[in-house]
């Protein structure tokens, strides 16, 4: 039984971090590929959308505060 699946495969250079939103169905990623950024899609992986590209040089992990729906 496959117990994985690919979600979003193109225009990924280097993922660092991955979380997830459970209650808005968001998975959030960061790439730090040579335009630094973070996206989003829904849990399906459909929706993408690059949510972060200005101040922010590396980043490396992510975190969803879902008390109060924050992207940390």
């Amino acid at each position: 039984m496959k117990r994985h699946k690919i979600l979003i495969q193109t225009n990924v250079v280097m993922p660092t971090g991955i979380a997830v939103d459970p209650i808005h169905n968001y998975l959030f990623w960061s790439d730090v590929g040579s335009f630094p950024r973070i996206e989003r899609s829904s849990l399906t992986g459909t929706y993408r959308k690059t949510i972060i590209t200005q101040g922010i040089a590396y980043p490396v992990a992510l975190d969803v505060d879902i008390k109060v729906s924050k992207l940390y």
